[in-house]
């Protein structure tokens, strides 16, 4: 308890699959924490036509097709491995999705205050505060959620 100064989510909580077992998470780290440590968050956005028609449903199509043999076809492709790795997280894995209100309200919730929202590091990130993009809402939604929030 009140061991660190800094945590990071990075992408995995979403895919717990059952959401107290995902709350459960969250208040680990928040026990974990010093007072006043910082918590770096990302996970998944909701809405947006990317994830409502694309990622959802080839989830759907693809879970009667062996991963083994879908990850072998995806690791044929003259792609760069950090693609290869997101294009197989994005067709095969479960998420757990969410938007930018509702997340920094339930980590208020568990003792955390929304410090800042952050930008991701490669340009096909899909960051809904740092888009100049007008249709930005209607293609990713709120995107990927990523933000720097502190133990209270």
């Amino acid at each position: 308890s009140n061991s660190f100064d800094f945590a990071i989510q990075n992408g995995v909580f979403h895919h717990i699959e059952e959401h107290k077992n995902e709350i459960r998470a969250y208040k680990e780290v928040h026990r974990v924490l010093k007072k006043n440590g910082y918590f770096f968050v990302f996970t998944a956005g909701s809405g947006g036509l990317k994830k409502l028609i694309l990622q959802e449903n080839s989830t759907i199509i693809l879970s009667s097709f062996d991963p083994v043999f879908i990850v072998k076809v995806i690791r044929s492709l003259p792609i760069s491995n950090n693609k290869k790795y997101m294009l197989s997280d994005a067709l095969i894995a479960n998420y757990r999705y969410t938007n930018w209100k509702k997340h920094i309200i339930f980590l208020k919730r568990l003792g955390f205050k929304f410090v800042r929202p952050l930008r991701g590091h490669a340009p096909t990130d899909f960051d809904k505060y740092f888009s100049k993009d007008k249709l930005f809402k209607s293609k990713f939604g709120d995107g990927h959620i990523r933000l720097l929030c502190r133990k209270i």
